[in-house]
């Protein structure tokens, strides 16, 4: 909603209707925010971490130890926005897997600048994307294990980019079909998959950790630093 053109008005009317006063964070709020809620959910945490989360309208990318966030930003490459800038094929053409992963390289210059600074030695994907991830992996590779009732699980990179050729090739009656999809992620999946690959691909990180908590479990661990 922060970046709805209607969005000042939308607050006003929910203000008018239910009394709720909604607050809008900023990109930047929305980054710390996650790395608080991330910090709940992993057992230790000994090395630099690079913390994405990604979502429908924007996409956050936080570098940071145990004790303080090195870098943040959030960027407006969620996958629904991505759907609605490129309103690509289904299943991807090559051209359009061109044209999409060209954008993203356009925007990301300056995380692979804090990448080659802070030289972040694991991945953490928070909630969302990365529990669907998650899901799907433990039914194609049932070693994995299972996510659930667990604030973090290992994703292996491997198991990931098997699960990237199949989604990348499949249409949206395919993707119904499978198992740990669920439907509200079956068009959003594969533009979070490419994001995730390409960020892989470029950084070099070898180790992938899902965290179950993100945003929301951030706001309720701070609720005195947002209000």
């Amino acid at each position: 909603m922060r970046n709805a053109k209607n969005g000042a008005e939308f607050r006003r009317e929910v203000k008018r209707r239910t009394g709720i006063d909604i607050t809008f964070v900023s990109g930047d709020q929305e980054a710390t925010l996650i790395y608080w809620g991330v910090k709940q959910a992993l057992h230790s945490w000994d090395d630099v971490k690079l913390v994405i989360d990604i979502g429908g309208g924007s996409v956050e990318f936080i570098i940071a130890n145990s004790r303080k966030i090195l870098w943040k930003q959030s960027y407006k490459l969620g996958a629904a926005l991505l759907l609605d800038k490129f309103v690509p094929n289904d299943p991807l053409k090559k051209s359009d897997l061109s044209r999409i992963t060209a954008h993203i390289d356009e925007q990301l210059p300056d995380l692979f600048v804090a990448i080659s600074k802070y030289q972040p030695q694991q991945l953490i994907g928070s909630a969302g994307s990365f529990e669907t991830f998650a899901s799907m992996i433990r039914y194609r590779f049932p070693e994995a294990g299972s996510h659930y009732g667990k604030t973090e699980h290992p994703i292996s990179i491997a198991h990931f980019k098997q699960l990237y050729k199949e989604l990348i090739v499949s249409d949206k009656a395919q993707r119904s079909g499978m198992k740990g999809l669920i439907k509200m992620r079956v068009d959003m999946i594969v533009m979070a998959a490419l994001i995730l690959k390409f960020v892989l691909d470029k950084s070099k990180i070898k180790s992938m950790k899902m965290s179950a908590y993100s945003l929301k479990e951030g706001v309720v661990s701070n609720i005195h630093a947002i209000k």
